[in-house]
């Protein structure tokens, strides 16, 4: 009775240890498929981590390239301003000459017309 009583004993301990390493094994599956997750989850956010980042990078360059075309353009408009206000200066002075070229035609056809009527009437 002794000997069957340690036999149970020791089927009971054997079977206390499977049970264990059932439940040991039964944990690290668990933890393979979380840790398999978890680099599922690691590898899609370092893809989306990478795709933002080139994203990123290409609106910054547009954003520099608007920045450049914006200073061109504010060039180019004060470019056209400086030429337009010469234009305008020049058209005003030229519409001066005018003006006096104008009086003095007018001044140079009233002495002719004086001095035909001089000689007309002398004649």
């Amino acid at each position: 009775m002794d000997r069957y009583l340690l036999q149970l004993q020791r089927r009971d301990a054997q079977s206390r240890t499977a049970n264990d390493t059932v439940a040991e094994l039964s944990q690290v599956a668990l933890l393979k498929r979380q840790l398999e997750e978890q680099r599922e989850v690691s590898r899609k956010l370092q893809q989306a981590t990478t795709r933002l980042s080139s994203l990123l990078k290409a609106e910054t360059r547009k954003t520099e390239e608007y920045k450049q075309t914006a200073q061109d353009k504010n060039t180019s408009i004060q470019t056209l301003q400086d030429e337009l206000f010469t234009s305008q200066l020049e058209l005003t002075q030229a519409e001066a000459q005018v003006t006096a070229l104008r009086a003095e035609n007018d001044a140079l056809v009233a002495r002719w017309i004086e001095r035909v009527n001089i000689e007309a009437q002398s004649s």
